[in-house]
């Protein structure tokens, strides 16, 4: 078994298998036996964020920076 996240990875992204953003981590057992993601669609429709295909990863991370700030 893959460990999904670990203590202090709260705001960080999932990516599946192709590096797609698929969900927002928010909690996780301190063993990393499991963890809680909401999905990314969730995540931009609660914040208003309009996705464009072909968006890489990093920009998605500054993305997510700025609605933060």
């Amino acid at each position: 078994m893959r460990a999904v996240g670990g203590p202090g990875d709260s705001g960080s992204v999932w990516l599946d298998d192709a590096n797609a953003v698929v969900g927002l981590h928010f909690a996780g057992q301190r063993d990393q036996s499991g963890a809680l993601a909401s999905p990314i669609s969730d995540v931009f429709d609660a914040l208003d964020v309009i996705w464009s295909r072909g968006v890489r990863t990093h920009d998605l991370l500054e993305i997510v920076d700025n609605v933060l700030d």
